[in-house]
């Protein structure tokens, strides 16, 4: 079985045998159930209880960081 690095969609019925190969290569592997909902909120509950996040993810606006956005210009205080 071949185990690509990155994030995939796979069926329920395949869980199992990816979970038990990643297992044995010691390849970390995070299962995200949406409970069938395709939206984006469901999406980002599953992050949230399945992943270890540092810093963790906030629920405004459904951002990995909850830091202001800079525009790169350097402040001279």
């Amino acid at each position: 079985m071949v185990i690509d690095r990155g994030l995939h969609e796979v069926s329920g019925t395949d869980v199992s045998a990816i979970r038990g190969e990643a297992a044995r290569r010691g390849i970390p592997v995070f299962t995200l159930s949406t409970a069938g909902r395709t939206d984006k909120e469901a999406f980002f509950t599953a992050v949230r209880d399945a992943l270890p996040l540092d810093a963790p993810l906030g629920t405004f606006r459904m951002v990995w960081d909850a830091s202001p956005i800079r525009s790169g210009a350097a402040s001279t205080n």
